[in-house]
């Protein structure tokens, strides 16, 4: 069952004397519990698109459905509301509050929204993840490597239907996007989490059941691991 539908999708920037078409007529479907990557050098349109994928920006022509819910139509409607919920992010550059435990970053989400924390589902994200020993500390006191780890669990934690992680190991030495690579996988495989992750990295994309490469804004190749 396909969780999102990409449907001939269209981005340019500019106006009529400077036009940048950084999308051209993207369509691809993901299934529940996927881990695709999407792969390609800087500048070729990934970043974009997974602006377009997390409802963060819209799109010139065609449309992207989540889970039968139209982003597209509905981007100046409630957007945020369904991006809060549903759409987990991970960046390289972490976003983190600096004033904020790392505990209290990780339930941060689920406030937002006025609900309560599943207490188990946070005590097994933190075990699961390996941060029980730094939850009470601040951003600005744990190495990169623990931040990425506590953006992934900020992620986790509203148990959203799809993380979408722009370049995560962008900030990471190779031990560490090693461990996060790790961690995602696992997330992929033992907690069923729908991935989509973009990287100019080869090797990084090795770990996803599915490539898509892009090339100057559009798809040059869609492989998925047998």
């Amino acid at each position: 069952m396909a969780i999102l539908e990409v449907k001939g999708i269209s981005k340019t920037y500019g106006n009529e004397d400077t036009i940048f078409e950084a999308l051209n007529d993207i369509s691809f479907n993901v299934e529940k519990g996927e881990f695709l990557v999407i792969l390609g050098n800087s500048g070729c349109g990934k970043s974009t698109l997974l602006s377009v994928l997390g409802g963060l920006d819209t799109v010139n022509d065609g449309e992207v459905i989540i889970s039968g819910y139209n982003i597209t139509t509905n981007f100046f409607n409630n957007i945020t509301s369904f991006r809060r919920k549903n759409i987990g992010y991970i960046q390289q550059s972490f976003n983190l509050i600096d004033t904020l435990s790392v505990e209290k970053n990780i339930r941060l989400p689920i406030i937002l929204d006025n609900k309560k924390v599943d207490e188990s589902y946070f005590k097994k994200i933190i075990k699961f993840l390996d941060i029980e020993n730094i939850i009470y500390r601040y951003p600005k006191d744990i190495k990169s490597g623990e931040k990425q780890s506590v953006c992934l669990a900020r992620a986790l934690i509203k148990k959203p239907l799809i993380i979408i992680a722009d370049e995560p190991t962008g900030s990471l030495d190779k031990e560490n996007s090693d461990n996060i690579m790790k961690l995602l996988k696992l997330a992929n495989m033992l907690l069923g989490q729908t991935i989509i992750l973009a990287t100019h990295n080869e090797k990084i994309a090795l770990v996803a059941s599915r490539t898509i490469k892009m090339v100057d804004g559009k798809i040059e190749s869609d492989i998925k691991k047998i």
